[in-house]
């Protein structure tokens, strides 16, 4: 790595992920989502009759098309390339 970087533009580009982070939205939105919903239901006062709450799972938020190695923009070029395939004469 330090043939390619820098210590410095290591730590600047650190710098800058901790201002920006980039990575997976979705995972890191539900997780943020799950600790405070978490959070709430354990400081909000319930009836005793009530049943216990159970922890929400990190990953509850994450919508089911959202698989690893397959995104909503992979899954869109494959659509687009099946309809592509489908115009007689396209790409001849």
């Amino acid at each position: 790595m330090l043939a390619v970087m820098t210590p410095e533009q290591f730590d600047g580009w650190f710098a800058y992920y901790r201002l920006r982070p980039w990575g997976d939205d979705w995972r890191r939105s539900s997780r943020t989502t799950a600790a405070l919903i978490n959070t709430i239901r354990e400081t909000t006062p319930r009836d005793k009759a009530m049943k216990k709450e159970e922890y929400l799972d990190d990953d509850i938020f994450i919508p089911a098309w959202s698989r690893p190695g397959e995104s909503p923009a992979e899954k869109e070029i494959v659509l687009q390339c099946v309809a592509a395939d489908a115009i007689e004469g396209f790409g001849v």
